[in-house]
């Protein structure tokens, strides 16, 4: 099956979801979906990652860790030998020992350098999807390869999770990618099913909207498929069927939707390095 989408984050290892990992991968490639899997540092510990990434590794995934502020960052990147991740971010939402989240408004800090340095070492793109501006434009002067792999726009909705056009210009003046994600809440302040109808269209705005200003360099998929309760798109059948209909409406040509679905991700990263 030829690919289809090929989405930057998807958050099914660390979820409760109660399929198996082998049902999930197996079923969405053989469709044509290709995830780039996250895993989520939260409360866990790196021995926890570590047990999570050996009892769910598959030939073919691709990973990345989401919040990577591990206190012992020379197992880390042992870690990161083993897990080869696309990429890594500093933080999550609030502030830690490496840099600030979008929470709060501390920036890069001396052990976040260092660890940009090791992942640059490691040809690993640095994720801004969860940092402050601050921190931002901190680590893109230390960073060579930089992302963000799941975030939505403030020219649509303001909201601390979202990024401003200063940020995205940078993003694509490194060569860089960003991942339109599929969370209501940084869409819409509409809820339940009249919000995931206005949060589906705010998508698209924020679609149409980027490649009017910008172009469709640098646009993917960033889904955060079971990472928020509140999601405009349930899976991602019904979500590609939608949106190539709405790629339409905005007069969206074939090679842009493809370029936005899995061409930009795969250049970006490296087709060899993507497919598995």
């Amino acid at each position: 099956m030829s690919m289809k989408i090929f989405d930057l984050h998807n958050d099914f290892l660390t979820s409760e979801a109660p399929k198996t990992v082998r049902e999930v991968v197996k079923n969405n490639e053989k469709s044509g979906y290709k995830s780039i899997y996250a895993l989520y540092k939260g409360e866990r510990t790196l021995s926890e990652i570590r047990e999570i990434y050996e009892k769910t590794k598959r030939a073919g995934m691709c990973y990345a860790f989401e919040d990577a502020s591990y206190a012992d960052t020379g197992a880390f990147e042992c870690l990161c030998e083993k897990v080869k991740p696309l990429y890594a971010s500093l933080c999550w939402n609030d502030e830690n020992e490496f840099a600030g989240g979008c929470r709060s408004v501390g920036g890069l800090k001396p052990r976040g350098a260092e660890l940009i340095k090791m992942l640059d070492k490691r040809h690993i793109a640095l994720d801004l999807a969860h940092a402050n501006e601050r921190t931002f434009f901190e680590a893109v002067e230390k960073a060579e390869r930089i992302m963000c792999s799941h975030t939505a726009f403030d020219f649509v909705k303001p909201h601390f999770r979202n990024i401003d056009e200063k940020r995205i210009k940078r993003i694509l003046r490194r060569k860089g990618i960003v991942g339109v994600c599929f969370v209501g809440y940084f869409l819409t302040d509409e809820r339940g099913s009249e919000g995931k109808i206005k949060g589906e269209r705010a998508f698209y705005e924020a679609i149409d909207g980027f490649l009017q200003k910008f172009g469709d360099d640098g646009l993917c998929i960033g889904s955060d498929f079971y990472g928020s309760d509140f999601l405009v798109f349930d899976d991602y059948g019904s979500f590609a069927d939608r949106f190539e209909s709405a790629m339409k409406r905005i007069g969206a040509g074939r090679e842009s939707v493809e370029k936005i679905l899995f061409r930009n991700a795969l250049d970006f990263f490296g087709a060899s390095d993507c497919k598995g």
